[in-house]
C-alpha cells in the first residue's frame, strides 16, 4: 500500500512556539552540510532561547500531533522527515529534491555512459549529502572514465570499505579489482598485487566446504592477471588466464568477461606468431564491443587491446577498419577507451592512415590526459605527434615532440632518428637508430618497427653491406609474421637496396610491388613514398614518360597529406625531368 503523499496528510494546527520548535529542527536540512541531519535538542534551545526541558515538551506535543508513534529508533528525525514530506519546511524540501536530483541526474548520465556529467552530478551530489554506497561506487566509476584516478581512488576505497562492513565479500572484490586497476595505470605495481591478492581472498569459498560460488568477478581477475602477464611478455600463462577467464564468462553468462577473455586471448596468440587464430578472436571480441553489448570497462579494453595488438604486429588494415566503426558508432557506445591510453594507439592510426590534423589533437589529448598517471603512454603520445610533424615537414615541432617523449626514458620510436637524417645528420642517425635497436632486445617485432628506418640510414650513410644485412632481418620478421605492411617493409628495403647498388631494373619492380602493399595497408604517405622512388628509377632506366606520371601521382598525394618536404622533392624531380624531355 502507497504512503500517502503530503496533500493527503495536511499539517495539524500548531501553535506559534510548536511551529518555532519545527522549523528550528529542520533548519539543518536546507544546508551544505556533507550529513545533513535535523537539530539536536541543544541547538533547538540555544536558536530559541529557552531551556532544552522546553523543547523536549513541546517535541512530544509534536509527536503526538504528526502521528510519530513512540519505538521509533530517533522520534526527532522521524518527526523532520514527516514535517518535511507534509511540506512544512519548504526550504528543507527543495534542498532534499535538488540532492535527490543530483542523484538522479548522475545515474542517467552514467547509464548513457556521459562520463563527465555523471562525475560532476554525483561529485556535488556528495557534497550536500551522504551517498548510498552503490552511488559511492559509480562516482568512483566516473571518475575512472573521466582521467581523475586520485578521485576514483578515494570513492572506491570508501566503497570497498562500505561493503566490507556490509558483509558483501562479492561487490567488496569488484570494488578491490577496480582499486588494483586505477594502480596498474598510475604504475604502483606494489599496489595493484595488494589488491589483487585481497581481491582473491574476497572471492575464494569462506567457509571451506566444497566449492566457492563462481561468479563474473572471478572471471575479471583473471582478465587481469591475463592482462598484467602479456604486458610483460608472458604469453602462455597470458593465454591460459585469459581462457580461464572466457570460460567463466561462458559459465555465467556474463558477456564482458566473455569479451576480455577473447581479446586477451587474440593479443597473445598473435604475438606467438598464430596470426590467423588471434586475429579471429580480436574480431569477434570487437563485434561484441561495438554492437553495444558490452559495458564501459569490457568495451574499452577490448578496443584498445585490438588497437595495440594490431598496431604491434603492423596489420594497419585491421587496426583503422575497426576504429571507423567505433567512430560511426559512437554516438550510441558513448565513451570507448581509457583516458590518454587509447587517444594513444588512435593517434597511432592517424599517422599511418594520413589522417594528421585528426592525430594532432589525439596525440596532444593523449600527452595532457596521460601526463598525471601514465607516464609510458605520455611518450607514445608524445612520439605519435613528432612522426606526424616530420611527415608534414615541420622538424622544429617535431623536435621538440620527440625531445619531450626523450626525457621519459623509453625506448624512442623510429622518427627520432629519421628526424636526423631529414636535418642532414646520417652518422648522428645511424648511431640514434642503432641504439634504439640494441634497446629493443630480442623483441622481434620491436625491432620489426626500426629495420625499415634503420636500411634507409644506413644507405644514406654509405654502408651498403649493413644496409643488406638489416634488409634481410626485415626479411626475416616478414616471412614469420606476413601481412601487407611488413610485406610492403621488405620489398621497400630491398628497393632501396638495388638501387644504391646501382640496379635500378631490380630496384623498380620491388618498389612497384612495395606501393601496392602499401596501398593495401592503407597507408597513404608511405605508397607515395615508394611512387617516388619508383619515379627515379625509371628515370635511371631512361623512362622518362613512366618518371613523370609516378612523381605527379605521388605530387598530388603528397599534397594532400600536407608533406611539406615530400612536396618539394616530388616538385623538384618532376623539374628535373621536364628539363630532361625538352
Amino acid at each position: 500500500m502507497e504512503r500517502p503523499g503530503p496533500a493527503a496528510r495536511p499539517m495539524p494546527e500548531l501553535t506559534r512556539r510548536e511551529r518555532d520548535v519545527l522549523t528550528a529542527l529542520c533548519r539543518p536540512l536546507a544546508s551544505d552540510r556533507p550529513v545533513a541531519m535535523p537539530a539536536s535538542i541543544r541547538e533547538v534551545a540555544a536558536e530559541l532561547v529557552v531551556t532544552e526541558a522546553a523543547v523536549k515538551q513541546h517535541l512530544l506535543n509534536l509527536y503526538d500531533k504528526l502521528d510519530i508513534p513512540e519505538g521509533t529508533e530517533s522520534r526527532r528525525i522521524a518527526l523532520a522527515r514527516e514535517a518535511v514530506l507534509r511540506g512544512f519546511a519548504p526550504e528543507a524540501r527543495t534542498a532534499a529534491q535538488s540532492r535527490g536530483s543530483l542523484l538522479e541526474t548522475g545515474r542517467a548520465a552514467a547509464a548513457r555512459r556521459a562520463w563527465g556529467e555523471a562525475f560532476a552530478a554525483l561529485s556535488e551530489a556528495a557534497r550536500t549529502t551522504t551517498l548510498g554506497v552503490e552511488d559511492v561506487e559509480l562516482l568512483g566509476d566516473a571518475a575512472t572514465w573521466t582521467g581523475q584516478f586520485d578521485a576514483s581512488t578515494t570513492a572506491r576505497e570508501q566503497a570497498y570499505a562500505a561493503y566490507l562492513a556490509l558483509g558483501d565479500r562479492r561487490s567488496a572484490a569488484r570494488v578491490a579489482l577496480g582499486l588494483g586497476w586505477n594502480a596498474a595505470v598510475t604504475l604502483r605495481f606494489s599496489i595493484v598485487a595488494g589488491w589483487m591478492r585481497s581481491a582473491g581472498r574476497l572471492l575464494a569459498s569462506d567457509d571451506g566446504q566444497g566449492e566457492a560460488p563462481v561468479w563474473p568477478e572471478h572471471g575479471l581477475m583473471l582478465s587481469l592477471m591475463a592482462l598484467g602477464e602479456l604486458g610483460a611478455g608472458q604469453l602462455d600463462a597470458g593465454v591460459e588466464h585469459a581462457r580461464a577467464a572466457f570460460d567463466v564468462g561462458r559459465r555465467t553468462g556474463d558477456r564482458d568477461i566473455q569479451a576480455l577473455g577473447l581479446v586477451f586471448q587474440g593479443f597473445g596468440l598473435v604475438h606467438q606468431g598464430r596470426l590467423d587464430d588471434g586475429r579471429a578472436l580480436l574480431d569477434e571480441a570487437m563485434a561484441s564491443a561495438t554492437a553495444g553489448e558490452l559495458g564501459t570497462l569490457a568495451q574499452g579494453m577490448v578496443y584498445c587491446r585490438m588497437l595495440s595488438a594490431c598496431l604491434d604486429t603492423f596489420d594497419y588494415r585491421r587496426a583503422i577498419e575497426w576504429t571507423e566503426t567505433i567512430d560511426r558508432r559512437s554516438p550510441e557506445l558513448g565513451t570507448v577507451g581509457f583516458p590518454g591510453d587509447c587517444r594513444t594507439h588512435r593517434a597511432a592510426v592517424c599517422v599511418v592512415r594520413g589522417d594528421w590534423q585528426r592525430g594532432v589533437g589525439e596525440a596532444e589529448a593523449a600527452a595532457l590526459e596521460s601526463r598525471a598517471y601514465d607516464l609510458g603512454h605520455t611518450a607514445q603520445a608524445l612520439s605519435a605527434l613528432g612522426e606526424i610533424r616530420l611527415r608534414q615537414g615541420d622538424l622544429a615541432a617535431a623536435r621538440e615532440a620527440f625531445d619531450g617523449a626523450g626525457e621519459f626514458m623509453l625506448p624512442p620510436g623510429p622518427g627520432a632518428a629519421l628526424l636526423l637524417l631529414a636535418s642532414g645528420d646520417a652518422v648522428g642517425a645511424r648511431s640514434a637508430i642503432g641504439d634504439a635497436m640494441a634497446r629493443a632486445g630480442a623483441d622481434t617485432l620491436m625491432v620489426a618497427r626500426y629495420l625499415p628506418a634503420a636500411v634507409e640510414i644506413s644507405v644514406a650513410a654509405g654502408d651498403l653491406r649493413e644496409a643488406e644485412g638489416l634488409s634481410a632481418d626485415l626479411s626475416s620478421i616478414a616471412a614469420k609474421f606476413g601481412g601487407p605492411v611488413l610485406t610492403a617493409a621488405r620489398l621497400e628495403g630491398e628497393g632501396v637496396v638495388s638501387m644504391a647498388r646501382g640496379d635500378a631494373a631490380a630496384a623498380i619492380s620491388r618498389l612497384r610491388d612495395a606501393a601496392l602493399q602499401w596501398r593495401s595497408a592503407g597507408a597513404p604517405y608511405e605508397t607515395a613514398r615508394s611512387r617516388l622512388r619508383v619515379a627515379r628509377a625509371a628515370a635511371a632506366l631512361g623512362d622518362e614518360g613512366a618518371a613523370a606520371r609516378e612523381a605527379r601521382a605521388a605530387l598530388a598525394a603528397f599534397e594532400q597529406l600536407g608533406a611539406r618536404l615530400d612536396v618539394e622533392a616530388a616538385t623538384r624531380l618532376i623539374a628535373e625531368l621536364a628539363g630532361l624531355t625538352t
